[in-house]
């Protein structure tokens, strides 16, 4: 039997959930997936043409990460709900649009938290953002109480599991640099770019269902949400 980690769920199952939850969800994960990259890429490109962490790249990048992560509402939704074995139901994220605002103030602070860390002492703050807030989008799809709920309940539910957190995302980081690595060995631009994008919406989405059964194995041992 594979050796548990502080989430209550082994590594293994963690990943075996991820695939499984994806499996089963495709169409609607890939949909959530597509809109957020593709809302990403957009304003990666639009930020390029200006020099690295100047004023207009940071408020451009910050932009974007903002809008695609209003956007992700409704993926974190399909996505915990394939990770609790459900069958992913299109239309309940849209039964509570209040909860894109939601979404909207947790990405914000989630976003500017992570990109001015990466201005000071090397990014590690960014990383302390990651683990700290790593469940806020489960939380609002789920628990609907507001963007900052989010937030605070999401540092409370990692109390004691921040080591546990970093090597988890390391792990996750590591899976989803895969389609990279592929689509740069592909020699034609456009062959590329679809590898990498096809690659990332599948990686990613079985990268947030494994999230959302972490989250919700970790809710019940802390009684939190």
């Amino acid at each position: 039997m594979a050796e548990k980690v502080e989430f209550g769920i082994s590594i293994p199952d963690i990943f075996r959930q991820g695939v499984e939850g994806f499996r089963k969800n495709i169409v609607p994960l890939l949909l959530g997936s597509s809109v957020v990259l593709a809302v990403f890429t957009g304003f990666g490109f639009w930020a390029g043409e200006f020099e690295t962490f100047t004023g207009a790249w940071f408020a451009i990048s910050l932009l974007g990460f903002f809008l695609s992560g209003t956007l992700a509402y409704p993926w974190f939704s399909y996505a915990l709900q394939a990770a609790q074995g459900e069958s992913v139901d299109l239309q309940a994220p849209f039964e509570h649009p209040k909860r894109f605002a939601h979404q909207a103030v947790a990405t914000f602070w989630f976003w500017a938290g992570v990109m001015l860390g990466v201005q000071f002492l090397r990014g590690i703050p960014s990383i302390l953002v990651l683990i700290f807030y790593a469940f806020y989008g489960y939380i609002v799809a789920e628990a609907g109480k507001g963007g900052s709920y989010a937030l605070g309940t999401s540092v409370r539910l990692g109390e004691k599991r921040r080591i546990g957190l970093f090597g988890i995302a390391v792990l996750f980081a590591v899976f989803n640099f895969i389609p990279v690595v592929v689509a740069a060995s592909v020699p034609l631009p456009i062959a590329t770019a679809v590898i990498m994008f096809v690659g990332l919406a599948v990686s990613t989405s079985i990268t947030l269902v494994s999230g959302g059964a972490i989250y919700s194995v970790v809710k019940e041992l802390r009684n939190v949400v």
